[in-house]
C-alpha cells in the first residue's frame, strides 16, 4: 500500500492521518520507506520537537510485519526521485526514534 499524506504542516489533518496510520499497522502492515514529495511545499517542523517532515509525504506500507521491521528513519533508494525536476530536493526527514 502507497499512500501520499498532503499538507502535513495543517495540524488539523493529523488526527485523521494518525487513525489511517494505526488501521494499517494493526493489519499487519510495515511502514518500509518514506520519501518527502517535492512538490508540496517544503518541509514542516513539528512545534516544540526536532522532528520535520516534507508538507507531502509518500509512504509504502508492505504487508507481514513479521518479516519486515518497521522503519523509522528515511533512506534513499536508487527507485527515488524528485516529483519536479524544476524544484530543489528535500532534505531527509527527521523522525521520532532516529533523533
Amino acid at each position: 500500500v502507497i499512500l501520499e499524506f498532503h499538507w502535513l504542516n495543517q495540524e488539523a489533518k493529523h488526527k485523521q492521518y494518525d487513525a489511517a496510520v494505526q488501521t494499517l499497522l494493526q493489519a499487519g502492515f510495515s511502514v518500509v520507506h518514506i520519501h518527502g514529495n517535492n512538490c508540496g511545499g517544503g518541509m514542516y517542523s513539528v512545534p516544540g520537537s526536532s522532528v520535520s517532515v516534507p508538507n507531502v509525504l509518500e509512504v509504502t506500507f508492505v504487508a507481514d510485519a513479521r518479516r519486515i521491521e518497521c522503519q523509522n528513519r528515511q533512506t534513499i533508494s536508487p527507485l527515488d526521485a524528485d516529483n519536479a525536476a524544476n524544484i530543489d530536493s528535500l532534505p531527509m526527514a527527521t523522525l521520532p526514534g532516529n533523533m
